[in-house]
């Protein structure tokens, strides 16, 4: 597995300390439509974002990764459904998804972002990656979920 289109500018950040191969648990990720698609796991780096960025913990969680989230209990599971609601809440009217799955081996690595969330990872692709590395268990259409509703419910109550 390689990742040489990581690239190890500026300052030779070393964006894959601590970042491990698992194929073992599932991950879900927020999508743009109820579909997979290719630029759903394109980072901002790929984008050219960030080229002038000095600071490697910007460039490594921000730009070089993608934002992935543990979904292996009910706890982790409405952790990350109520983050991808709040954040779907602000770009209505896109029909937002939850993809639900598990990498194949070489896809890339992954990593914690931080201790104090544990379901909060951060995706580095390999070089060969492409979305055949992805077995994919469930697209949830966010409007359909109880966080969706419960938020909806929250929102209502503080215009009465």
């Amino acid at each position: 597995m390689t990742f040489n289109k990581l690239g190890l500018e500026p300052d030779n950040c070393d964006c894959l300390q601590k970042a491990f191969q698992d194929t073992n648990n599932l991950y879900s990720r927020r999508i743009k439509q109820p579909t997979v698609e290719t630029g759903d796991f394109k980072t901002k780096w790929e984008d050219g974002k960030g080229k002038s960025e000095f600071d490697c913990k910007k460039i490594c969680d921000n730009l070089k990764s993608l934002s992935i989230n543990l979904w292996n209990s009910d706890e982790s599971n409405k952790k990350a459904m109520e983050k991808y609601v709040a954040i779907w809440a602000t770009n209505r009217p896109r029909e937002d998804a939850a993809l639900i799955f598990k990498f194949s081996p070489n896809s890339g690595l992954v990593k914690l972002y931080d201790e104090d969330d544990l379901t909060h990872y951060g995706f580095f692709k390999s070089d060969e990656f492409d979305l055949n590395y992805l077995t994919t268990r469930e697209i949830i259409i966010l409007s359909e979920t109880n966080a969706y509703k419960e938020s909806e419910k929250k929102r209502h109550e503080k215009r009465k």
